[in-house]
């Protein structure tokens, strides 16, 4: 792991970035410096996300154990794997605790509703 140095010189924004013995410099305008905080930004919370899947599945899946309709995360793999575990996790049990237990029945379905719509019949008055 290296360090990172953030400077400016004018108008413009200074990354240094030093592994070991070896120190890389880049000089770039400021706006490109927002275009790449805001893909640097990005990235990193993809792989975050990727990093903490497992901590976001389990977390997730007591949410919707719990009946709270509060998504973390976006990535339609990880809502698959969270609403798979609080169907079929008994763990989850262990961490429900005061008057919620009593409302889970064991072979209850657990999930959020989705309203789904249908287009409207068209009606032929004449």
């Amino acid at each position: 792991s290296g360090k990172v140095r953030v400077g400016r010189d004018g108008a413009n924004i200074v990354l240094e970035y030093t592994c070991g013995d070896k120190t890389q410099t880049m000089v770039m305008p400021w706006d490109a410096a927002l275009e790449v905080a805001r893909a640097l930004t990005a990235r990193a919370r993809e792989v975050e996300t990727d990093v903490k899947a497992g901590k976001i599945i389990n977390d997730q899946a007591l949410l919707v154990r719990l009946g709270i309709p509060l998504g973390l995360s976006n990535n339609p793999n990880i809502q698959k794997e969270a609403h798979h575990a609080a169907q079929f996790d008994d763990k989850l049990r262990k961490y429900i605790t005061g008057s919620r237990v009593q409302g889970i029945p064991s072979d209850e379905m657990v999930g959020t509703p989705v309203l789904i719509t249908h287009k409207p019949k068209e009606v032929n008055h004449g």
